[in-house]
């Protein structure tokens, strides 16, 4: 998962989760479109790159001549492929920050691989429901029945320090932090 934080007219930080896609419209740069077939030439796009079924990188691209920086370093080549909390600034507008965050959400598990929860130490199949900690990344078992509540059978992640409440809103980083 992806988002884009802007800073709202109160000060506070918003996040947008990116599902696609997206053009960064340059007048303001917390307006976001979705990005139509036939492209945007000339504009700043912001491009999702599936690496497999699961995860998916995501790139920066600008016209050689717009003035876009990434964490105040000019974006000369015009392609910049983003990682987690890097600052994205469009001509002298205040700037948007990329984050890899996420929060934690019942799935199925999309690998076959051979994978064993934490906390249970028992095979996790694949389409089982889990929760892969945002944190740590490691996969644990989230079904209804209490035998294999595995995520939410403690306050914490079996390996981090991540809470384990599937209805939290809060993401443990915010540009607010910087």
């Amino acid at each position: 998962m992806a988002y884009l934080w802007h800073s709202s007219k109160d000060d506070n930080w918003v996040p947008t989760e990116l599902k696609c896609s997206m053009v960064l419209v340059d007048d303001t740069a917390t307006m976001l479109a979705p990005m139509e077939a036939d492209g945007h030439p000339g504009e700043v796009l912001l491009y999702s790159h599936r690496l497999n079924s699961v995860a998916s990188s995501w790139v920066l691209l600008a016209p050689p001549d717009a003035r876009v920086y990434v964490n105040h370093f000019s974006l000369a080549s015009g392609i910049r492929i983003l990682a987690d909390r890097d600052a994205i600034r469009i001509s002298a507008r205040q700037p948007i920050y990329f984050s890899t965050a996420s929060l934690a959400g019942i799935e199925a598990f999309p690998y076959s691989e051979q994978a064993f929860c934490p906390r249970c130490k028992l095979e996790i199949a694949e389409h089982d429901a889990c929760v892969c900690c945002p944190q740590c990344q490691v996969w644990h078992h989230q079904s209804e029945h209490a035998d294999l509540a595995c995520w939410s059978y403690a306050e914490t992640c079996a390996l981090c320090d991540q809470s384990t409440d599937l209805d939290s809103v809060d993401f443990r980083w915010t540009p607010g932090e910087l």
